[in-house]
């Protein structure tokens, strides 16, 4: 029975330990993120512009200047090349560590065989312990409790040192935040981390070879002591600590609860094996985290599968930031290629739309447009004006202001050609409507057409290119439906061009790449529709 309440108290307290690692994480992640949104300019002007700067607040802006520092030697690596999906553009360092940082606290959590096996293998060697009684008992768990303080201060103590590899030899500190010696800014190549100087490493010792994971490491990999297999063998060790702290806790909680006199009798002691586990979790294992997350996943240890996901995260989230604005790209680029069409092409494309409305559409889609026309065609003359489309629309579930866009972009003589002064549309003008509508829901117009487009209406100069200047004019009510000013047209530039440059200001992009960005959405939004499609049909 003692061995199961055992057990059981060792369960909670190892799910209270990692609740509080997870939340340890989620701080250190707000820290990453606060690197992002800074400039070392910026902080290097607060640092000299402060005369009275507090040591708090000097270590913020120090943390600050080495995470730059890291992000900086990401992107534009000193040796070697970027990684073709690392741009700045289309990847946050942030999300990156945030997501290496997320999957090593699941691998503490996951305790493998490894660490049951060692736990079984100590067990033999506590049994003097659980024989001890009285004040050696006592003794005995607050020199277990400064143990493991000591095994985690070693532990934090390698990854420091290691941490400090992945800088340059002049790197910001407490003392000197902004060394002389050191470019804030720099070229490419310039203050490279310290741990390239070293010499190489290797081995052809069989032994060393196969507790090493390789002969021929890495100078990134010579930091850890098995090489290659460093980071594996240091989380394990890791791991262990904290599996051991939970079962030291559960332990020494089982005690108190049945020799609570003695624990009151030397409540000195049982503050002193308190305090070791106070401080690890209120200093080192946040450091713990911090210094592995950076040291096994930048430099020459980036994680490629992780890399894919942010990349992945990014695009998803531009989508999402600019879905109603290639919405209404891939509709105006529609609209102009219809509106250029020749009689005979135009007739041609309206064939096409009735025959596909009555033999490729599914007949639930057809009877509610019909019976939508219908209802909506309250003068009675089988036509529809702009009033009763918008009516018709409201209804369906769009809002005001799309059915108001809808309305404007096709009611349109260039586009429906029978539909005159007054824009009403006929029976076949809505259906052919209706079939345009759900095809540029779905796929919208091909590469041919919104190359066409651009070069047409937003390419005013013929220079090959779109400005913001030229967008603005040349589309204010996409701008205004997108909600995008001036600042917003420069952020979206920078994620087409895909800049490298940070800093840089983007007017212009070519067309070619507004085409590629715009087609490159248009086919995530088919993927999802693709999907809706099979779960709901037409």
């Amino acid at each position: 029975e003692d061995v199961h309440v055992c057990i059981f108290i060792i369960m909670v307290v190892f799910i209270l330990l990692v609740s509080l690692l997870l939340v340890i994480a989620v701080m250190q992640q707000r820290k990453f993120l606060m690197g992002e949104g800074v400039r070392q300019k910026d902080i290097h002007e607060k640092i000299v512009g402060e005369s009275n700067l507090s040591t708090l607040r000097k270590s913020v802006y120090v943390d600050l200047l080495v995470y730059r520092i890291l992000r900086r030697e990401f992107f534009h690596p000193s040796i070697g090349q970027a990684h073709r999906r690392v741009r700045p553009a289309s990847f946050h360092f942030h999300v990156y560590l945030g997501l290496c940082m997320s999957e090593f606290v699941v691998e503490l959590i996951e305790i493998p065989p490894f660490c049951y096996t060692t736990v079984m293998f100590c067990l033999p060697l506590t049994l003097p312990l659980m024989e001890l009684e009285g004040f050696s008992l006592v003794l005995a768990f607050t020199i277990i409790s400064w143990a493991m303080l000591v095994v985690l201060l070693l532990i934090c103590s390698h990854l420091f040192q290691t941490f400090e590899q992945m800088l340059p030899e002049n790197h910001p500190t407490l003392q000197n935040p902004i060394p002389m010696e050191y470019e804030l800014v720099g070229t490419r190549g310039s203050q490279r981390p310290q741990f390239y100087n070293n010499a190489m490493r290797s081995s052809k010792n069989f032994l060393r070879v196969a507790m090493c994971g390789t002969g021929a490491p890495t100078k990134h990999e010579s930091l850890f002591y098995f090489w290659r297999n460093g980071p594996a063998v240091l989380g394990s060790l890791i791991q262990l600590m904290l599996f051991g702290q939970a079962c030291y806790i559960a332990i020494v909680l089982r005690v108190a609860l049945v020799e609570r006199e003695l624990f009151m009798h030397y409540k000195y002691f049982v503050l002193l094996q308190v305090l070791p586990l106070v401080g690890s979790w209120l200093f080192l294992w946040p450091k713990v985290l911090f210094y592995f997350t950076i040291v096994t996943s930048v430099n020459q240890m980036k994680n490629e599968e992780n890399i894919e996901q942010t990349v992945g995260m990014i695009e998803h989230r531009q989508y999402l930031k600019y879905e109603i604005l290639i919405q209404e790209l891939k509709t105006h680029a529609l609209i102009f290629d219809i509106a250029s069409m020749d009689p005979n092409d135009h007739a041609t494309w309206m064939r096409k739309c009735i025959e596909q409305y009555t033999t490729e559409m599914s007949t639930e889609f057809v009877e509610q447009c019909d019976q939508a026309f219908r209802r909506y065609d309250t003068s009675g003359n089988d036509q529809i004006d702009r009033l009763e489309m918008k009516c018709c629309l409201v209804a369906q579930g769009k809002s005001e202001q799309d059915a108001d866009t809808i309305c404007d972009n096709w009611f349109n003589p260039d586009v429906f050609r029978e539909c005159g002064e007054e824009g009403e549309l006929t029976l076949q003008e809505f259906q052919a409507l209706s079939v345009t509508l759900e095809e540029l829901r779905i796929k919208g117009p091909d590469d041919d057409a919104i190359t066409k487009w651009l070069n047409a209406v937003l390419d005013v100069s013929g220079d090959g290119t779109v400005s913001t200047d030229e967008f603005i004019h040349t589309l204010p009510d996409v701008c205004r439906h997108a909600n995008l000013d001036l600042e917003g047209l420069h952020e979206l530039f920078f994620c087409i061009g895909g800049e490298t440059q940070e800093d840089r200001i983007v007017d212009e992009v070519e067309v070619s790449k507004f085409t590629s960005w715009l087609l490159k959405f248009a086919a995530s939004r088919d993927g999802s529709d693709d999907t809706e499609e099979e779960e709901h049909g037409h």
